[in-house]
């Protein structure tokens, strides 16, 4: 067993010499085949300009054996006489020349990449090659058992540094950086990262620390030589490592020190694009790196540092590649990941930035990772430094200053989700329930609810006077303590109304519009306050709903227009009429579909207030804008549209005894719907001939 156990091991250094030994000859073959062309080109240019003696005959051989590809000047034939014509000759014709010349146009013209691979791919599979072999001298090592721990981790640390001499001995003998030896340079790196992995993961000869400053100074290094190397280095050295942990893994599930791991990696990779920057190597450290979140989401011992794990993502993405460690750099151009890209399916408009596609996949496994782990006592350590990274990172960038929007509506998006009962669900939205939080944790998310209230409206508060007014910030500082407080409401509590949450709404909204309502007096046309009184208005409906039924939150959306049309007609706010519009649309939308949302109760009688009320409001509000002739027209054709509704639902309470929902249709009440139907239609028809941009649908519609 020892004599075969030898042998193996005898076979695998001789299968690895020999491929460093083809490597050489490979390298030597490219070398002399570049010097014979180069020499080529250069007899081509002498024989052109007339400084070299070089028969017709011959060089037409030569260019034959040679292959080399013809120069960019046509050479000129000689003339043929008529009865040369007639012969046959034995010169090359013209046309081969020009196909020739089609080939070598079409040759410039193939992508950069596409070349490269071409032209190198044996070179990467050597180097692939030989990091394979020295992962696997290691792990059949400790499979077969033939060499003691220590042994197997300093042997293959001894391979990698050789590997790394023989390299660089090449490089500086030829006096170039040939891809073969930047491969042989990233097989040995990838050598150097199975065996510090091993020690830790395998034997726990070396303490985490130790072996976490090792690979990091092996990850810088292979850095600096990818600088010398050229990308091949960054691809089999740094994109090539992530693999590392999956190949020398012996199941022990210890995913924390597998993301610690990529995290350097990550570091290292990103290090490098400071000095140069490929979309190739961006996207693959992010492919690197997401994936072992993916992997992470495979077990429960990464729950709560997942998300850490992303936020220091989200920390190096930002700051190393611009040396932007307390994130209050400015941009420039030139930084990586900023250069802007077409999407070729879409209008040229439609343009993206690497670090925004980042960033927003980053934020994506942020709220993945939120739904698959569920909200605990101790969310808020784990959960509330990827906002803080967030917030602080985007507020100098412009190019991705509308992700924490994007953040809080996928943070509450997945909040509310692990609030949902799906577990009977059956392609039937009547199976989902909202059962909330544990008691245990309702005091716990209150605070966390708090936090995330400071941190949103807070931070961008204090962004805010820093920097000229935005809607951006406005928005996300008005919006995020009403979406925090409805969520709170949802996840506490049942959906029962409860007084003390209506009347903490309620104050909240009256405070808004409190402030927007002073600010608008000292200046007719301050900027914000638009979004002050949309949030003064959406926590007020938020407080109706909390405390009235059903049957009543339609009629106080609706009193809600006539609110916004007095200060539409006080103050000259912008955007304030594209609210009303939002608003009123809504109201409408939500009464025509209301037969098919909700049920009410048969002892009272709703129609009468609930599409009676808001036809009445829609029609005060009306009123209020009659000085706004295309808003006064967009509420007087709400309201006749309200109207036709409010006459259907009374049409049924009256013919069926209160019972609107009964499934009965008589003969009766389909001749007054039809009339119904036609007076729709012609509201439709009145309100196309006051449209501007409309008026077709209106007319389809009527």
């Amino acid at each position: 067993m020892d004599f075969l156990s030898g042998m193996i091991v005898l076979v695998g250094v001789v299968i690895v010499l020999g491929a460093i030994m083809g490597w050489v000859s490979i390298v030597k073959y490219r070398t002399l085949s570049d010097r014979v062309e180069r020499l080529q080109k250069q007899i081509n240019q002498l024989q052109h300009d007339g400084l070299a003696d070089v028969s017709e005959s011959e060089a037409h051989q030569h260019e034959s054996e040679s292959k080399v590809a013809p120069t960019d000047e046509v050479p000129e034939t000689p003339k043929e006489s008529p009865t040369d014509s007639l012969a046959p000759s034995s010169k090359e014709p013209v046309e081969t020349v020009a196909e020739k010349r089609s080939r070598f146009a079409t040759e410039q013209f193939k992508p950069r990449w596409f070349v490269s691979v071409r032209d190198n791919w044996m070179i990467w599979l050597g180097g692939i090659c030989v990091g394979l072999a020295g992962i696997f001298l290691v792990r059949y090592g400790i499979e077969a058992g033939l060499l003691g721990p220590t042994q197997r981790i300093i042997l293959a640390g001894i391979t990698g540094i050789v590997l790394h001499g023989l390299a660089e001995g090449l490089r500086r003998r030829t006096g170039e950086s040939h891809p073969a030896f930047a491969a042989l340079a990233g097989g040995a790196s990838i050598v150097l990262y199975a065996a510090l992995l091993a020690a830790l993961h395998l034997y726990s000869l070396l303490s985490p620390g130790v072996v976490f400053a090792l690979l990091a100074i092996v990850s810088v290094l292979t850095m600096l030589l990818a600088l010398r190397y050229g990308p091949v280095l960054a691809i089999l050295g740094i994109l090539g490592a992530y693999l590392v942990p999956m190949l020398v893994s012996n199941d022990s599930g210890n995913i924390l020190t597998a993301l610690v791991y990529s995290l350097m990696i990550s570091g290292s990779a990103l290090m490098l694009m400071r000095y140069v920057y490929r979309p190739w190597l961006w996207y693959g450290t992010l492919a690197g790196a997401l994936g072992w979140w993916a992997l992470s989401c495979m077990t429960m011992d990464a729950d709560g540092y997942r998300v850490v794990y992303l936020a220091a993502l989200a920390y190096i993405m930002l700051a190393v590649p611009v040396s932007d460690w307390v994130l209050c750099r400015k941009p420039e151009d030139d930084d990586p990941g900023t250069e802007w890209y077409s999407l070729a399916s879409f209008h040229s408009k439609w343009k993206y930035q690497p670090l925004q596609v980042g960033m927003l996949l980053v934020i994506l496994c942020q709220a993945w990772s939120m739904v698959i782990e569920s909200f605990s006592s101790s969310a808020l350590l784990f959960w509330s430094p990827f906002v803080i990274v967030l917030m602080f990172g985007c507020r100098l960038r412009e190019s991705i200053r509308f992700l924490p929007w994007i953040a809080l509506t996928l943070h509450w998006m997945a909040l509310f989700y692990g609030g949902l009962d799906i577990s009977n669900f059956n392609l039937s939205l009547s199976q989902i329930r909202l059962i909330g939080l544990e008691p245990q944790d309702q005091r716990y998310f209150l605070v966390y609810v708090s936090a995330m209230i400071a941190l949103y409206s807070g931070i961008t508060w204090w962004i805010s006077k820093q920097q000229p007014f935005r809607h951006l910030h406005s928005s996300l500082i008005n919006m995020a303590p009403v979406l925090w407080l409805a969520l709170a409401y949802l996840l506490v509590t049942d959906v029962s109304s409860n007084w003390r949450w209506s009347l903490g709404s309620f104050v909240l909204s009256m405070s808004y519009l409190g402030v927007a309502t002073i600010r608008l007096e000292r200046n007719n046309r301050v900027n914000g306050a638009v979004w002050s009184i949309l949030a003064g208005h959406f926590a007020l409906s938020l407080a109706m709903a909390m405390y009235f039924r059903e049957a009543n939150l339609t009629l106080v959306l609706s009193s809600q227009l006539i609110s916004l049309s007095v200060l539409h007609k006080r103050f000259d706010v912008p955007g304030l009429e594209w609210l009303l519009k939002i608003l009123l649309g809504l109201v409408v939308m939500r009464l025509t579909i209301n037969p098919w949302l909700l049920q009410y109760p048969h002892d009272i009688h709703w129609s009468l207030w609930t599409y009676g009320g808001t036809t009445l409001c829609c029609a005060v509000a009306s009123w209020v804008s009659k000085d706004n002739i295309p808003l006064r027209k967009w509420l007087e054709a709400a309201t006749l549209h309200l109207f036709v509704l409010f006459l259907a639902a009374e049409t049924r309470y009256w013919l069926y005894d209160g019972n609107i929902f009964r499934p009965e249709y008589s003969l009766l009440e389909a001749s007054i719907n039809t009339a119904l139907w036609s007076m729709l239609g012609l509201v439709y028809f009145y309100r196309s001939r006051f449209s501007s941009h409309f008026e077709s649908l209106y007319v389809a519609c009527s």
